[in-house]
């Protein structure tokens, strides 16, 4: 070996040493990457399973708690089957005395007695639960597609609200609860959802079933319909058990000549 080569070895021996040790830490950061890589990974399919557990829970909770499935665990822990505020008393009325407006006639003979020369007569219908009762599960009857879903139903009145309570036959059994509140609005009730329940779980109101409330607008309407016609609508007011509606009836001897 010649000096000159003597010389070079020890420095190409230390550059060997330089790229070994370039080369090992490549290596050690290459394997670090590696390494975040996987544990990254890892944890967005830890997320990604508590995501969809949690919707799955979610899911079974709210089946559960409509009443619309019987759940394992779920319907035992969190589902109460729901009841009215009241019972409304079963009671069998005739044709006659359920027509309303045969009963606003009857109400108007009632207040004019003594009062031919009167131009104009005020006074209040009085509806009890137990009338309407009968007659929205008489519209219900006449309803084919209801008739065959509707177990039973009543229309309970209450001081804050009137309540529809309706039970499916089975085997669905899905208990719906409606409470809505009647206002006058250009002489004719409008009736307000303010309240809806489907089993237990509460809804928002615009997806409470519009066939029930539309319903109970014809049976009240069609006394409005004719007083507005005849006179005006003064005030609807709530009572237990009771609607109360305050008329005011001009040319009431037309009304009177009327057939109903």
């Amino acid at each position: 070996m010649t000096r000159i080569e003597q010389e070079e070895a020890p420095q190409n021996t230390s550059k060997v040493q330089e790229l070994e040790s370039e080369i090992e830490k490549l290596k050690r950061g290459l394997k670090r990457k590696q390494g975040k890589k996987a544990f990254g990974c890892s944890s967005c399919l830890v997320i990604f399973l508590v995501i969809v557990i949690t919707l799955v829970l979610l899911l079974l909770y709210f089946v559960a708690k409509s009443g619309v499935k019987e759940i394992p665990y779920f319907s035992q822990r969190f589902y109460q089957e729901p009841v009215p505020s009241h019972y409304v008393a079963e009671k069998e009325y005739t044709e006659e005395q359920k027509n309303i407006l045969l009963l606003l006639k009857n109400k108007i003979v009632e207040n004019t007695q003594g009062k031919s020369n009167a131009d104009k007569i005020e006074f209040s219908l009085d509806l009890p639960e137990e009338l309407l009762t009968r007659i929205i599960q008489d519209e219900i009857n006449k309803n084919e597609n209801l008739a065959q879903k509707i177990d039973y139903i009543q229309l309970a009145i209450n001081k804050q609200n009137i309540e529809i309570f309706a039970k499916n036959q089975e085997p669905s059994n899905i208990i719906v609860t409606i409470n809505i509140e009647p206002r006058l609005e250009n002489d004719y009730i409008d009736l307000k959802v303010v309240n809806f329940k489907l089993g237990d779980l509460s809804l928002p109101s615009f997806l409470a079933d519009a066939s029930f409330v539309t319903i109970a607008e014809k049976i009240f309407n069609s006394v409005i319909r004719t007083a507005a016609e005849k006179g005006k609508i003064e005030a609807v007011n709530l009572d237990q058990g009771v609607i109360s509606l305050d008329l005011i009836i001009n040319n009431f001897q037309d009304f009177l000549n009327d057939n109903y």
